[in-house]
């Protein structure tokens, strides 16, 4: 495939679009029962919202759901991956290419506590429980190299490439002619972009710089030179002008999905995937509130010989006219109406629901001071679990968003002359490992393994322990799956210099001690020939 031009890349647009268009009715109910103060479609400032949601346990786990995937993967002011050299660069190079690719880590790393990441990264989190998140990051300044804005799904049209993975990003921006000319404004300066005579009259002049217009983000690959293409479009009526045509080694655009049906392009997270639990605990808590509400203030009923039905209003606390009450011979002449149903049984069917939909949403939270005392067994096994339900989830996100933000940090670093990156970051001449809490909790099986395995066999004597176990690397792998900073551990030359100076006090210590044997043996012998 070719780089598109203007007529066919818009066609490409409208084309995803459309495709977004069939997720509108979904996502608009994921979002109205998941995150009730967000409205996707009319997305009116101060609107009044979640006026029809009655049960909370839906928002509250999809909160502490984005939390915890805030907190287990990218914790604030930590660093939360690692750049290591791989398998393709050997010899001493190794330990040189390490140390260089520290230094880059936590320069890097200085940049993303120095931008606005973790308040886009909660956002973005937020938006990842519904399905599909769209993160933005753009080239800053000097005083701030990362800028980061996350926007809803709904704004980023999407379609995969080769392999399921996310390739056409295209981003519908309307605003008006001054507002979007000043969006654009340090590409302006960098001379990156270059407006059309009439865009620029129309910014400009006051009787038009407020009207409305389109511009169009596209961000596609081009397969035939690998390289991704980021071209900004000007439509103006059936016309389109490119206004950025440019070529870039990273898209700007970072987009991954919780989970996806094969054949999908946009994702499904816990959200969708509790639907329907969450739509019937929101009626089941609507018509117990309801029923309490009859209960409170019930309605009452009056003896009226001419009762018509349209003019009933049945509501807490309302009259409803009567031909009778019950009794002898015509009943008071106000009376009670009296309602069925059982509030214990809609408290089981709730706690049930409850359940299942925090176990969706993997909230397996500690329980509570006044509940029975847990085990740490128990929840260490708590946390096991937990990893194990994340574990798909957790390698598409490492593709998805951890590998991709750490090429697009080094790309846009070297743009700006902060670093020199010859290197490739493919699995083999450089990776990236990641260390947060979650990946920790991951790593933290495999050691348990190599733990249990040195105990059995050190129980086996010393003699084959120290013929089946290499000793010296333990520590540095056992180091490395739990997250250790590498000034830490010794590196292999360390490790053999260290080896050659034990192995060297070891010879010295036994010299020192044969000599006091000769001596008394050299003094004897001389008085026995006497």
């Amino acid at each position: 495939m070719t780089k598109l031009n203007s007529e066919d890349l818009l066609k490409r647009a409208e084309k995803a679009r459309a495709d977004l268009s069939r997720w509108l009715g979904l996502l608009d109910m994921a979002y109205r029962y998941g995150f009730p103060q967000k409205d996707i479609l009319s997305q009116t400032p101060g609107a009044r919202r979640g006026i029809q949601v009655y049960d909370s346990t839906a928002p509250d786990s999809a909160i502490r759901l984005a939390n915890r995937i805030c907190t287990d993967m990218f914790p604030p002011f930590q660093e939360w991956a690692d750049l290591d050299a791989g398998e393709a660069i050997q010899g001493p190079n190794k330990d040189a290419a390490k140390k260089q690719l520290q230094s880059y880590q936590r320069l890097m790393f200085e940049c993303f506590h120095n931008s606005n990441f973790d308040d886009a990264i909660n956002e973005y989190a937020q938006e990842l429980t519904v399905g599909t998140g769209a993160l933005a990051m753009l080239k800053g300044t000097v005083q701030q190299p990362f800028k980061f804005y996350c926007t809803q799904i709904t704004n980023v049209a999407i379609d995969e490439g080769p392999f399921g993975m996310v390739d056409g990003k295209f981003v519908c921006l309307k605003g008006s002619y001054r507002a979007l000319k000043a969006m654009f404004k340090v590409e302006e300066d960098l001379k990156l972009i270059k407006w059309p005579e009439e865009f620029g009259k129309r910014a400009t002049d006051a009787a038009t710089a407020d009207k409305e217009t389109e511009l169009h983000d596209c961000v596609y690959t081009d397969w035939d030179t690998m390289e991704v293409c980021h071209d900004v479009l000007w439509k103006e009526g059936k016309a389109s002008i490119y206004v950025r045509p440019q070529v870039e080694a990273t898209s700007p655009w970072i987009v991954s999905r919780w989970a996806k049906n094969a054949g999908e392009a946009y994702g499904r997270g816990p959200i969708i995937s509790c639907l329907p639990t969450i739509l019937t605990t929101n009626k089941v808590v609507e018509y117990t509130l309801k029923g309490a509400a009859y209960r409170i203030a019930p309605i009452s009923t009056v003896a009226n010989d001419g009762t018509n039905p349209a003019t009933w209003r049945l509501e807490p606390g309302s009259f409803l006219p009567v031909e009778r009450n019950d009794g002898h011979p015509n009943g008071p002449s106000v009376g009670k109406l009296d309602f069925g149903g059982d509030p214990q049984l809609a408290d089981l069917v709730l706690q049930d629901l409850r359940a299942i939909i925090k176990r969706g949403f993997h909230d397996q939270s500690l329980p509570p001071d006044t509940g029975p005392v847990r085990s740490a067994y128990e929840i260490a096994q708590r946390m096991k679990e937990l990893s194990a339900d994340l574990g798909g989830v957790f390698g598409r996100l490492h593709r998805e968003l951890v590998h991709p933000l750490v090429i697009r940090a080094l790309n846009l670093m070297q743009q700006m002359r902060m670093i020199e990156f010859p290197l490739v970051i493919n699995g083999t001449t450089v990776k990236v490992i990641p260390k947060s809490p979650l990946a920790k909790l991951q790593n933290l099986s495999k050691v348990e393994a190599v733990v249990q395995w040195l105990q059995i066999v050190q129980s086996m004597g010393p003699e084959i322990a120290m013929l089946g176990i290499k000793v010296e690397d333990v520590p540095a792998w056992i180091g490395d799956q739990l997250g250790v900073p590498k000034e830490l551990q010794r590196t292999e030359d360390e490790r053999a210099k260290m080896q050659q100076d034990i192995a060297g006090i070891i010879a010295q210590q036994n010299q020192a001690a044969q000599q006091p044997q000769q001596m008394p043996m050299q003094q004897q012998m001389p008085r026995a020939a006497a």
